[in-house]
């Protein structure tokens, strides 16, 4: 018997074939990825429309329940606005020669104040490279960079957006929460930018303390609370 696969996502025919051999047939549905999209774009909707500069939105929920497709519905929505938007996004980072340090385009003290909010307040580390740092070092380099360049394109008429899947996804709990911690008393003090940030982790629910938060289960839509006052 013939075992069948559906995808929300189109495949390519040579994944097609390799399930082929093992008796495995791939069916694209698109009726099921338009379905999933329409309550992502309604919550990317909500979200743009009530997140303020200086608040922090975070969109939790379990694994593989549908928080990337919310933040990507969200940056389709901030790039046909041509609004300000960076993500903070680790396989983003430039395959750049030089150090870390000298990837900011800000003074030196500028430069590592934006890395000590990342939580790279190590001063071995800023000789190396990109590609030299583990994987939690990359995730909090990229918020590093997002960072900036959010504060180097927002305006006060157009406020810029960082967005971060998997946000703290490879740190401990301890420097998740850290992290967590600096990055929104950063956003607190700013009044031109917003941070989205999504995670299946809940441990860094309360260093956030988010505006808004954003719930999406497995099966069903986003439910959406202010956890504070939107003004």
């Amino acid at each position: 018997m013939t075992a069948l696969i559906v995808t929300s996502t189109p495949t390519s025919a040579r994944a097609r074939r390799a399930c082929a051999m093992f008796g495995v047939r791939v069916r694209h549905n698109d009726r099921r990825s338009l379905a999933s999209l329409r309550p992502a774009a309604a919550a990317a909707r909500n979200i743009d429309r009530s997140l303020l500069p200086g608040h922090i939105a975070f969109i939790t929920g379990p694994s593989g329940g549908g928080k990337s497709t919310i933040l990507r519905a969200l940056a389709h929505r901030l790039e046909r606005a041509r609004a300000p938007m960076t993500r903070a996004d680790p396989a983003m980072l430039p395959a750049d020669p030089r150090p870390i340090v000298d990837l900011f385009d800000a003074s030196l003290s500028r430069t590592l104040r934006l890395l000590a909010r990342a939580g790279l307040a190590d001063a071995t580390i800023l000789p190396l490279r990109a590609q030299e740092l583990s994987d939690g070092q990359r995730m909090r380099l990229a918020l590093a960079l997002a960072l900036a360049r959010a504060e180097r394109d927002a305006t006060s008429a157009r406020p810029a957006t960082v967005l971060a899947d998997e946000f703290a996804s490879s740190l401990d709990p301890a420097t998740a929460a850290c992290v967590a911690a600096s990055v929104a008393r950063w956003i607190r003090r700013s009044a031109r930018v917003r941070f989205v940030c999504a995670a299946a982790r809940d441990d860094v629910l309360e260093p956030l303390a988010p505006d808004l938060l954003v719930h999406q289960p497995m099966l069903g839509p986003p439910t959406i609370l202010a956890r504070k006052p939107v003004k």
